[in-house]
């Protein structure tokens, strides 16, 4: 009897544990089964093969991580003399998801040439979807599979996650759901301070490794955590012991690795063009009512569509809510953190120019320091992502406490609208995923062992109207080389704008001078028709018309590239 008595409790802890890995094994089969769908050629995109790694800000990633990868271990350990030889850069500013360079620089030299991550990370960012997801759902307390496999779902078909193709790091949405799981969790009364401050650390830490606007959502949810776990001033102390631990053990091993330079590197404006449309929310799918808005060129970095089936989740959720209400105070006030940094995230996402379609009906000026802050955080709209995440998760969870005939057929519903009203989205990936590369690069194999480094003038934020791809083709070919480049495209520049030299008697041995804006004196110049004429420089003149010179090349070498005039 006795037995049979100690025994019923360990029967439930082996079935809750079973559930749990059944919950997170079953969704994260859904997000393979869901990439494998989504893209067209899955195993080879995988493997790093295909257009979309040529196209767009994506050879600016994959580029700056071959120059990390091809470069020795340098100390702050994400910084690369690969660019910018003189002063150095970091590995953050080209995108190249500092977490995963580290992990991959110890084995590249055992890796296929040219390899790189980008292929797995979108992989593997649907997987941290929707165990993110699963977590989250199960932090607001329903623990079961239907329950994890619907917010999975849900979390999969987020129209802000596949917008994101294009920029690898941006779709780790993963991390924001754990973020909002580990602040339901910590509200838990079993949550110890240790508990929290590593949890928040590392996570915090993960996320800087990852992006920093991630970053800069991640921590405002801490706060609430932090603030919102111990009362508030009630236990001021616990709540500033929080932070300043947490706090410490992000910020001394992100100085290590560099990150303090790397936040120096300058800043630019656009606060107010990369903001969210109040319409965000409601349009932007195959089935709303209206499709994208962008009132002021930028607001791309605020499409914040929810989905159809999500809004039809919420729209249940404040339905009950409504019948409810006297329960909302009490919730408000146990979560007053988290409701005053929503708040304030969409405040920021909406810039201090708030449109309502194409009307503006506020313009404001944010004082000190959200004014510093949109310097260095200027895509305002995508701060609306972690709010979105909440209405969603918190209004499933609301619906999945209604009585079963409701949300069993409520949520089929919802699912089904949020697929068909995301085809668009995944007709524009599958579409993006079959373009044709817009360049060959095989040619530039033949300058191995020729070419030591690439000088580019204009350098890179020093003159205006130089479209960013003709700085990325020759970060790419410098990569694929493996020699270093003087300037680079990247998220800040530090270059020192210094005058133009005149590249056509300013030649060195083994080093590929580049003009991408020569001007019609410089190319008229006796000395730049001599190097022409006997194929020392050449012209690309159907690019913008620039020049790149290389001592002791011929007509017959360049050539070899295999590019038009």
């Amino acid at each position: 009897m006795i037995a049979q008595e100690h025994s019923a409790p360990d029967v439930r802890h082996s079935a809750d544990r079973l559930g749990t890995l059944a919950a997170y094994g079953l969704a994260g089969l859904l997000a393979i089964l869901f990439f494998f769908t989504l893209y067209p050629n899955p195993v080879d995109f995988l493997i790093g093969n295909g257009a979309y790694f040529e196209m767009g800000d994506t050879p600016q990633h994959v580029s700056g991580w071959l120059l990390y990868a091809k470069d020795s271990w340098r100390w702050p350990l994400l910084s690369t003399q690969m660019i910018s030889p003189q002063q150095g850069s970091h590995i953050a500013l080209t995108d190249s998801i500092p977490l995963a360079a580290l992990l991959f620089k110890p084995i590249a030299p055992f890796l296929w040439e040219n390899f790189h991550y980008f292929g797995l990370w979108h992989l593997g960012a649907k997987i941290l979807q929707a165990t993110g997801a699963v977590f989250l759902i199960r932090a607001l307390g329903h623990k079961t599979i239907l329950a994890g496999l619907v917010a999975a779902a849900l979390a999969l078909m987020s129209p802000s996650m596949l917008f994101r193709l294009q920029h690898t790091a941006l779709m780790s949405h993963g991390l924001l759901l754990f973020t909002l799981g580990f602040y339901f969790g910590a509200l838990r009364r079993d949550w110890s301070l240790r508990r929290l401050c590593l949890a928040f650390a590392v996570l915090i830490l993960l996320a800087l490794l990852v992006h920093p606007y991630l970053v800069a959502m991640v921590f405002p949810l801490f706060l609430a955590a932090s603030w919102d776990r111990w009362g508030g001033l009630r236990h001021w102390r616990k709540v500033l012991a929080t932070i300043g631990i947490v706090t410490v053990s992000v910020a001394v091993p992100a100085i290590l690795l560099g990150y303090g330079s790397a936040a120096s590197s300058g800043a630019s404006g656009g606060f107010d063009i990369y903001s969210m449309n109040l319409l965000a929310p409601f349009c932007g799918g195959s089935l709303s009512p209206c499709g994208f808005i962008d009132a002021t060129g930028g607001q791309y970095e605020g499409f914040n569509y929810l989905g159809l089936g999500t809004l039809l989740i919420i729209a249940a959720a404040l339905v009950s809510a409504a019948l409810t209400w006297r329960s909302l105070p009490p919730w408000v006030s146990s979560h007053a953190a988290l409701v005053t940094i929503l708040t304030g995230l969409v405040l920021y996402a909406l810039s201090g120019h708030i449109f309502l379609g194409m009307r503006e009906l506020v313009a404001l000026q944010y004082p000190f320091p959200i004014s510093t802050l949109s310097t260095v955080f200027r895509a305002s709209g995508r701060f609306f992502w972690p709010v979105g995440y909440a209405a969603l998760f918190l209004a499933l969870a609301a619906v999945l406490r209604l009585r079963a005939p409701v949300y069993l057929t409520l949520l089929p519903l919802a699912l089904m609208l949020q697929w068909l009203d995301t085809e668009g989205l995944r007709r524009d990936t599958r579409s993006f995923l079959t373009s044709v590369a817009p360049f060959d690069y095989s040619g530039w194999s033949h300058f191995q062992g020729e070419i030591h480094s690439i000088k580019v003038t204009p350098e890179y934020g020093c003159a205006a109207g130089i479209e960013n791809m003709r700085y990325v083709y020759f970060q790419v070919v410098a990569a694929r080389l493996g020699v270093p480049i003087n300037t680079a495209y990247q998220a800040r520049t530090s270059s020192t704008c210094s005058d133009p030299e005149d590249i056509a008697s300013q030649m060195e041995p083994g080093v590929l001078r580049v003009n991408l804006s020569p001007s019609n004196d410089e190319v008229a110049s006796a000395d730049m028709q001599a190097r022409l004429r006997d194929g020392t420089c050449w012209q690309w003149t159907g690019w913008h018309g620039l020049i790149m010179c290389l001592p002791g090349s011929s007509e017959q070498d360049w050539a070899k590239l295999n590019i038009a005039q």
